[in-house]
């Protein structure tokens, strides 16, 4: 196991943030971070989603994800709203994304819809660089919830 470095001088160029990931570690663990760029990415009625990149200032390691702030989505209707309105930014301007961050308010939803939001953020996200940068065109709404939700969630809501 990854010990955090308090002496403020570490080996950490070697380390691969997914790494980190699968161990279930925070990049800040091992990096020293400061935050030096933050974009909303959406803006809903119920949350707002950023985009933040941070970088180690021992190693240059840069960090992308998402924050997001607010409550969950109270219904599958805002829930595949959310989803939209983070893949069509990332279909416009496609980057990487490592890791979600949330507030206090989401990690008071269950464990299973706070992992199910984070992995269904981080996909539509994925999705949508993938889709730029292969030039395949955008996904319609219906493609988008199919691929990440799966085809019962298909309809035109």
């Amino acid at each position: 196991m990854i010990e955090k470095d308090t002496n403020g001088a570490g080996p950490c160029k070697d380390i691969e943030t997914a790494d980190l990931f699968e161990q279930n570690l925070a990049p800040e663990v091992y990096h020293d971070l400061t935050e030096v760029r933050r974009d909303v990415v959406t803006d809903l009625s119920f949350c707002e989603i950023e985009f933040i990149e941070e970088e180690c200032s021992r190693c240059g390691t840069r960090i992308p994800g998402l924050m997001i702030n607010g409550d969950p989505p109270k219904s599958l209707q805002e829930f595949k709203i959310m989803l939209h309105n983070v893949y069509e930014p990332f279909y416009g301007n496609p980057r990487s994304v490592e890791y979600v961050d949330m507030d206090t308010r989401l990690a008071e939803s269950s464990p299973e819809a706070t992992i199910e939001i984070f992995k269904s953020v981080m996909f539509a996200a994925a999705l949508g660089s993938e889709d730029a940068e292969n030039e395949t065109g955008k996904r319609s709404k219906q493609a988008l919830w199919t691929q990440i939700l799966g085809p019962e969630y298909t309809d035109d809501d």
